[in-house]
């Protein structure tokens, strides 16, 4: 019981360093495409909501475009059609404040086979006239690394890095931790059975490759040795081979008298 509960333990973080590990890859590698919903615009007297997503494989996009005044500024259900995962479902605190206008945020998702990490990527403010980018991003999630991202197509400005995601989107989570440790497990087994079919093969020991000599059990380790009269269906394959040994010497054998 202690083993199988280690053995569980240990392929579930398994599954958790691949999940993350696939996430920054995505984050790092993947790019959204030129193509995107159609916005949806809600629109009061003196504020507008101009909300777009973009999903693929391995990545999410949610871009959240607020304009708001002093007199009137959008409410929650302005907001009903983005996700709480992006955390753009509200006035930046910049707005609510009345500091600034109009903000443009950018939020993402990365994962395979589902989206499990998320952060917000960008965010621009603007007066009446003019874009101007934000101050240092303390409120920027992830990690930075030195990748930019490309010139063509890029959905936030080329001076922002790409960042490695940290905030958990636990649904997604634990279903990639699954399916990792699931994929990880078969190709530990499938890499021990080759493993062991070779040794066996070689008269090698099939736990610790000490040479056995026709031996039943390895005087290293104690395993007990498998041969291949053992395996099911052996037998089929043993007759075949001493079928061909008999056909092969009778042929050598005719060709030995003829010359």
């Amino acid at each position: 019981m202690l083993r199988f509960i280690t053995n569980l333990c240990g392929w579930s973080f398994a599954g958790v360093v691949l999940t993350v590990l696939s996430s920054w890859v995505c984050a790092v590698t993947l790019t959204p495409r030129s193509s995107a919903s159609t916005p949806v615009i809600v629109q009061g007297d003196h504020y507008r909501v101009e909300t777009t997503h973009h999903e693929q494989f391995g990545l999410m996009w949610w871009f959240v475009y607020v304009e708001a005044s002093a007199s009137e500024s959008p409410s929650g259900t302005d907001f009903k059609d983005v996700p709480k995962w992006t955390l753009l479902d509200r006035l930046s605190p910049e707005q609510a404040s009345g500091q600034v206008r109009v903000v443009m945020r950018t939020a993402m998702a990365t994962g395979l086979p589902l989206p499990c990490l998320a952060m917000e990527v960008h965010r621009l403010y603007a007066d009446v006239v003019q874009w101007f980018p934000s101050p240092p991003q303390p409120h920027a999630d992830g990690i930075p690394t030195p990748l930019r991202w490309p010139s063509k197509n890029s959905p936030v400005a080329l001076t922002d890095p790409r960042r490695l995601p940290l905030r958990p989107l636990w649904g997604g989570l634990a279903v990639n931790a699954i399916f990792w440790a699931v994929v990880a497990f078969g190709i530990a087994r499938l890499a021990r059975a080759l493993r062991e079919r070779a040794r066996s093969r070689r008269g090698l020991c099939r736990r610790c490759a000490h040479p056995l000599a026709n031996l039943a059990q390895c005087p290293e380790c104690g395993a007990q040795a498998v041969r291949i009269q053992d395996h099911p269906g052996a037998h089929r394959f043993l007759n075949a081979k001493r079928e061909l040994a008999t056909l092969l010497d009778t042929e050598h054998g005719e060709n030995a008298r003829q010359e």
